[in-house]
């Protein structure tokens, strides 16, 4: 009976909290899912596993490192008679939420690991309403969980967000996911399947977009009192909290000799224990998938060891862990071996081992208001270019890309006068971007218009989602 009242009264409040929207808005946020199928929609798979798993539980919380960094399956079988729970999704939805979302479903002997990325973002008060309306759009009673303040940025946007889902729905259609960026990638335990991460695709093995910094100005005070606040009302619920860092790749990361100072720094500020080290996350960069922060499938495996071997010294567990260690795989990414090369005399471009980058302009270059970026030089693949080739430039209207390019610099446009950046290629997840990528400047993104709805809800090109428009 209590529980019926209990469910009745959370349905009352999520009702009442949505009735607070202008009608329309009321009536789309509330209407059937449709980012149920892209890489969102893990929030609802997440929170039923939360709530349905029994026993002793290992629960995971934080941001898109931990389904990419950790082999669920390998922890209960070293583990015996706990089950696990990976309870991360997407940074972009701020680690504080997760810990809010987290919470509730929590029990008495739970022991909860919160292991956020090493960046600005993660380790901060960051909350991002439209996002979280996209992975809540299966799963809209979560709302309930949220901080007021949450829930107030979420009124706020639900404007925003149902004039986002209207066209779906009046098509009939669903948002799509884009290659493992899809709630299919997910195994029973909420892991990114292995097979679909199989090596390191990133051009020189990591991303220049995000790099990772151990300054202890990198993590907001604000947040660390989140993290305390959640730890006490863990605590009082009879579950332990522990911090674990988070998987970093080596090649990215700014200044090694600060690590040390970085976890003195938060172990004194921290009101419960650190697991593990840092040093022991800072990974070969051939370990990483397709940013600094996700593993690929050998990477996986070895940071699950990792987080094994830190469980088993806490729990004073002297057998040996079965799991062995992965040699890291060679780097690898896809290549264009086709397109349009009218343009090339108009840029100045290098050589790499296995790839080319174009630097600069030619004078001539510098002088048109369409270009369109080669494919190939000397035979090998033109996969990007630098970050100030077009920023500034006064000339430029329209750049088209081709499915050559790899990756796109922070701020690459910043300051010129370029208006539309048509990109013809329909896999965003080949792309390596940014939530910078337009800074600095007020061009919007024109991609086919069948990979509209793949770019728009993708895992990185999602936060550019009202730039983003098709063509024919």
């Amino acid at each position: 009976m209590k529980r019926i009242v209990k469910i009745w009264i959370a349905a009352l409040t999520m009702g009442l909290s949505l009735l607070s929207l202008p009608g329309v808005a009321t009536v789309v946020v509330a209407s059937p899912p449709v980012y149920d199928e892209t890489f969102f929609g893990g929030l609802a798979l997440k929170r039923s596993l939360l709530a349905k798993k029994e026993g002793k539980r290992i629960v995971l919380i934080g941001g898109s490192a931990l389904p990419f960094g950790i082999r669920s399956c390998l922890v209960e079988e070293e583990l015996p008679g706990y089950s696990v729970v990976n309870f991360g999704l997407y940074a972009a939805l701020g680690t504080e939420s997760m810990l809010d979302l987290a919470l509730p479903r929590l029990r008495d002997g739970d022991i909860a690991i919160i292991s956020p990325e090493q960046n600005e973002q993660t380790l901060s008060m960051y909350f991002s309403p439209r996002d979280m309306w996209r992975a809540m759009d299966d799963c809209k009673d979560a709302l309930l969980d949220l901080s007021e303040a949450d829930r107030r940025s979420m009124i706020g946007d639900a404007l925003g967000f149902s004039s986002e889902k209207l066209p779906y729905l009046m098509r009939g259609e669903k948002a799509e996911g884009d290659g493992v960026y899809a709630r299919s990638s997910f195994d029973e335990y909420g892991d990114i399947r292995k097979n679909l991460i199989p090596s390191n695709k990133m051009l020189e093995g990591f991303d220049p977009n995000q790099m990772i910094s151990f300054s202890n100005d990198v993590i907001e005070d604000a947040f660390i009192g989140k993290m305390n606040s959640f730890a006490i009302t863990a605590r009082n619920k009879g579950i332990k909290t522990f911090y674990w860092f988070a998987p970093a790749n080596h090649s990215a990361v700014l200044e090694n000799r600060e690590i040390d100072s970085f976890y003195a720094y938060l172990n004194e500020k921290l009101d419960f224990p650190i697991l593990g080290n840092p040093h022991s996350a800072v990974m070969n960069a051939r370990y990483f998938y397709d940013s600094n922060f996700h593993l690929n499938g050998n990477g996986s495996q070895n940071n699950t060891i990792r987080l094994i071997n830190d469980l088993k010294a806490l729990f004073r567990d002297s057998s040996k862990t079965a799991a062995q260690p992965l040699p890291p795989p060679p780097l690898e990414y896809e290549e264009s071996h086709s397109g349009n090369n009218a343009d090339l005399e108009y840029f100045n471009i290098v050589e790499e081992e296995s790839y080319c980058r174009i630097v600069s302009l030619t004078e001539e270059g510098k002088k048109m208001t369409s270009l369109t970026v080669p494919y190939l030089y000397n035979d090998k693949v033109i996969a990007t270019f630098d970050q100030n080739v077009f920023a500034g430039n006064q000339s430029l209207q329209t750049i088209v890309l081709q499915d050559n390019v790899r990756r796109i610099d922070n701020a690459s446009f910043a300051g010129s006068s370029i208006t539309r950046i048509e990109i013809h290629n329909d896999a965003p997840s080949s792309v390596a971007v940014s939530y910078r990528l337009l800074e600095g400047c007020s061009a919007n993104v024109y991609v086919p218009w069948y990979a509209l709805s793949k770019y728009r809800s993708n895992y990185f090109w999602s936060a550019h989602a009202d730039r983003i428009f098709g063509f024919r």
